[in-house]
């Protein structure tokens, strides 16, 4: 997920000036009471045995298309701060900022201008923090004379770590300045170059992203090898894979995927991302299938004309709106909240093991997530997820004996086209782009 630079560098004396004015700010900052990371009973503090990132969901934003004039804000950054309880509903961990910083940064103003100050940034990390929601940003060794002071700054502040953009030339010394801060301050790298090794002591708290936002198509066979790496138990000192669908300046996976873009291929897109054993990013918008970005986010439609009262059937709610879909239980935005509440509360989909199932040949990924012991109160999952534009009809059955598993129905736990009752393991029916979540029963 390498994203383009925007910030030109700086060289000679005047580099070294900038970093030492930055580092003097930082060095005040730190004193000021920034956002606390480590408060007691919040998973990943330190105080608990599960990191908070190794399953998270991370919503990567950028502030400048996230606003809206309705109603109106007093700054970009006012009106994400707003709309928080909107991302911890939709079962968000943290939030990744991308463009925040102006043009031409410099100690005084490391915010851009147009988005707010720093101290709508501090009420941003306050609020956030009081949601158990944490604050990521990006950071561009193309566009930052100096990485080291520019990241104490903000950690001083209170963010949770960085997605370091491009080359991993950084990576070493910006975990071990990671290291320095308590709360789990975790740091985001694109994949590195080969002969690049990572060094144990890179690992910890390292999340690699593995990306589908380049993936043309949907295809079984090339989905399965791509999410295999999620399939292996993290290992304590290994980096964490991190799944996207979409990225800044790509194609939204809304209209790559399905042509013309439709709610069920949104919901398969949701759920190939939120089902998987790592960590997951959505890019803003994608819960609710947007396909073109503006300088405005969807929340609100336009008032509707004064003639449009007099109309004996008014139009239907345009489903493209957030307030729409909010109120609509069979919306794109409505899936991504019911797998977001299932990938928090159900152990097995978030850590089981994962056994891919043998349907390529149909444009079927199928596959079944088992937790460390099955028993009534903890049985084996299966999720079906139909790729392709035409009605598939599975069967699971000889599959999950193969597996040794017992069961000859799944009750079902979730599934795309809103229709609730057991599935017959021998009939497993899937609609266009359907998919199907459901527990191994006998």
């Amino acid at each position: 997920m390498a994203l383009p630079g925007f910030l030109p560098r700086r060289c000679g004396s005047g580099l070294r000036a900038w970093a030492r004015r930055l580092l003097a700010v930082a060095t005040l900052t730190a004193t000021c009471g920034g956002q606390t990371l480590a408060r007691p009973g919040w998973a990943g503090s330190g105080m608990q045995p599960n990191t908070w990132w190794r399953h998270a969901v991370l919503y990567q934003v950028d502030p400048h298309q996230f606003q809206s004039n309705v109603p109106p804000v007093p700054s970009a950054l006012a009106n994400l701060t707003q709309r928080l309880d909107y991302l911890r509903s939709l079962g968000v961990d943290a939030v990744l900022l991308h463009n925040l910083q102006p043009e031409h940064p410099d100690p005084a103003h490391l915010v851009d201008p147009a988005l707010g100050s720093l101290d709508d940034f501090d009420d941003l990390l306050l609020q956030a923090s009081r949601r158990e929601m944490r604050v990521l940003l990006d950071l561009d060794p193309a566009s930052t004379p100096d990485l080291q002071p520019l990241a104490r700054f903000w950690l001083s502040r209170g963010v949770a770590g960085f997605h370091l953009i491009g080359p991993q030339d950084h990576l070493h010394d910006l975990r071990v300045l990671l290291n320095s801060f308590v709360g789990e301050r975790i740091l985001i790298a694109d994949q590195p170059a080969a002969g690049a090794a990572l060094t144990p002591a890179d690992s910890p708290n390292l999340l690699l992203v593995s990306t589908l936002a380049n993936a043309p198509h949907l295809d079984a066979a090339t989905l399965r090898t791509t999410l295999s790496q999620f399939d292996a138990p993290p290992a304590p000192r290994t980096p964490v894979p991190l799944l996207l669908t979409d990225a800044p300046g790509q194609p939204r996976s809304a209209v790559r995927w399905a042509a013309p873009p439709s709610p069920q291929a949104e919901k398969l897109a949701a759920t190939i991302l939120l089902t998987t054993r790592g960590s997951s990013m959505l890019l803003f918008g994608q819960e609710i299938g947007l396909t073109a970005p503006g300088t405005e986010f969807p929340w609100e439609p336009p008032p509707p004309p004064a003639s449009a009262a007099r109309l004996r059937n008014p139009p239907a709610p345009d489903p493209r709106y957030v307030s729409t879909q909010q109120a609509d239980p069979d919306s794109v935005l409505s899936w991504y909240r019911q797998l977001n509440a299932l990938r928090h509360t159900n152990l097995t989909l978030r850590t089981g093991t994962t056994t891919f199932l043998p349907h390529d040949n149909q444009q079927v990924l199928a596959f079944v997530r088992r937790p460390a012991s099955i028993t009534p109160a903890s049985p084996a999952l299966v999720v079906v997820c139909n790729l392709s534009s035409q009605p598939v009809e599975v069967a699971l059955h000889a599959d999950t004996q193969h597996l040794g598993l017992r069961g000859n129905f799944l009750r079902t736990l979730a599934r795309s086209d809103g229709v609730m009752g057991p599935m017959d393991l021998d009939h497993v029916q899937l609609a266009p782009y359907m998919v199907y979540l459901g527990e191994l029963r006998y």
